[in-house]
């Protein structure tokens, strides 16, 4: 809103007398009250504004400090898995291993005796 021009002021004073000089004072100190008003309202807007990204900042840290508890606890259970996958390998190959032996015993009890028997007589 601009403020009336102070050289109508005068103007006024000269033309019409003090009272419709007094009358432009008076509108001009409207207008900056007004103004005033106007942007004592925008600063308590943007004040609030500034909290309120002050508090979403506040809790997006919070959040953030959270995902990196919950991403050491996953590195964590992931070794864990890992390690548990290990010994279950083991134990898997351990176990197929014993099958084979269980199933073929009998042929590689043939192949070691007549490698040993070889062995024993010049065979080899």
């Amino acid at each position: 809103m601009p403020l009336e021009n102070p050289h109508r002021i005068e103007e006024a004073a000269r033309q019409g007398g003090e009272a419709s000089a007094m009358g432009l004072v008076v509108d001009a100190l409207r207008q900056i009250r007004d103004s005033l008003r106007m942007s004592a309202e925008s600063s308590h807007k943007m004040a609030d504004e500034m909290a309120s990204i002050k508090l979403d900042v506040a809790i997006l840290k919070e959040r953030d400090g959270r995902m990196k508890e919950i991403e050491m606890r996953v590195s964590a259970q992931q070794s864990e898995i890992d390690a548990l996958q290990s010994d279950k390998d083991r134990r898997d190959g351990a176990i197929r291993a014993g099958d084979f032996f269980a199933r073929n015993w009998q042929f590689i009890a043939v192949v070691v005796g007549g490698l040993a028997y070889a062995a024993r007589h010049g065979g080899l």
